[in-house]
């Protein structure tokens, strides 16, 4: 029986990388699935903010990775007049949204909206777009497009999708706020990990009583929360190297962060090492005593997890799902109204010895391990697709 067919649309997709989480969602769902759905994806033809296309693809025709076919998308086929032939000509059986604010996306519910699709079933998945932290971020711009979307119906009788019960509070909470739909589907599907790969905590750097090596790993844009870090750092005693990997997003909140790092004592060095391909992430982590990330809010954590796997314990902010983790000895989840909560944190970190440390890492490893696996979110993910294919339609 040939497997159902699910168009799939996301900004950017492998070989990209530095758009972050969405891309290795889609990455580890479709290395689950990819043998029971069709995924096809279209998507740009570069990776975020760069200039130039990726080099080994050919733009705009149908190419097969592992699992998946692509589409890579050049800039004038992803605008509003020609988007739309790639949503026509195509056979498929679902309609799948990786964003609500990405320009595929608003492209592709305004033609929904105006009669000018076929009528298929549709899953729009936010990523984290609808957390307080994300929202707040050019919130003029985004507020005006939420009351233009209540008000013309763009995104209602969609199946929403939501990464975890935190997020769909989060969804329904702005649909009812804008009137988006006035009796919305959500459905919990718990994005999907990786295998887990175990590196022998012995090889890790040595852990020592007044010292620690610290990372960040991720995007540097304000939502990641770079420049807090480096205002905590300010205030611990003891030896510390903090390293930073990622993206430089946003300029302008880069050159606030370097202010930061020029106040910092002398205790406390920062380097920036550039950004980090996916797949190299893990043996980042295997290097460092902690991951400090005070993020806004993520619907899910990628980094987080990918951190907790390689025995690495983590210092992040209340706004994840990733919570009770100091009563795990996996890490700290914090409220940002605290920043002495953090400061404490980073403080046991660099007191701790190694038998100390060795707890802690293990404990992380522990909570990776029983969250990859749980069988429950691998079926929560083929439910929702299941669900919304038993709709047949959608108008």
């Amino acid at each position: 029986m040939k497997n159902p067919i699910i168009l799939t649309t996301i900004a950017s997709y492998l070989p990209g990388f530095k758009a972050g989480g969405p891309i290795r969602t889609l990455t580890n769902l479709i290395a689950r699935l990819g043998d029971e759905f069709d995924f096809r994806i279209l998507t740009a033809d570069r990776d975020l903010d760069d200039v130039q296309p990726y080099p080994d693809i050919q733009p705009n025709v149908w190419m097969r990775r592992t699992h998946e076919w692509v589409c890579y998308l050049s800039p004038d086929q992803r605008k509003f007049l020609t988007f739309r032939h790639h949503l026509t000509q195509e056979s498929y059986d679902l309609l799948y949204l990786n964003s609500f604010f990405s320009q595929l996306t608003v492209h592709a519910v305004t033609y929904r909206r105006l009669g000018l699709l076929p009528a298929r079933p549709w899953i729009i998945a936010p990523r984290g777009e609808f957390s307080p932290g994300a929202l707040q971020i050019k919130w003029p711009k985004k507020r005006l497009f939420l009351i233009f979307a209540g008000i013309s119906g763009l995104y209602r009788n969609l199946i929403w999708q939501a990464s975890s019960e935190f997020e769909a509070a989060d969804i329904r909470k702005l649909i009812t706020r804008f009137h988006l739909d006035s009796n919305p589907t959500i459905l919990v599907a718990p994005n999907l990990p990786p295998e887990m790969r175990d590196a022998p905590l012995t090889a890790r750097p040595p852990k020592t009583s007044g010292s620690a090596r610290l990372v960040f790993l991720s995007r540097i844009a304000r939502m990641k929360n770079l420049a807090f870090a480096l205002q905590q750092l300010a205030w611990v005693q003891g030896e510390v190297s903090f390293d930073i990997y990622g993206p430089k997003e946003d300029e302008a909140y880069w050159r606030t962060c370097q202010q930061h790092i020029a106040s910092l004592p002398e205790n406390v060095t920062v380097s920036y090492l550039g950004p980090v391909e996916p797949d190299q992430a893990s043996t980042v982590f295997a290097s460092y005593h902690a991951f400090l990330f005070p993020t806004l809010g993520e619907n899910f954590g990628h980094v987080i997890l990918e951190s907790l796997s390689a025995g690495c314990p983590v210092i992040t902010s209340d706004r994840t799902p990733w919570r009770g983790l100091e009563s795990k000895q996996a890490g700290w989840d914090l409220p940002l109204e605290r920043p002495d909560a953090f400061v404490r944190a980073i403080q046991q970190i660099i007191d701790m010895d190694q038998p100390t440390w060795q707890k802690w890492a293990q404990g992380a490893r522990l909570v990776a391990r029983e969250f990859i696996n749980d069988p429950a979110i691998l079926e929560a993910n083929r439910q929702l697709f299941y669900t919304a294919l038993a709709q047949k339609r959608m108008t």
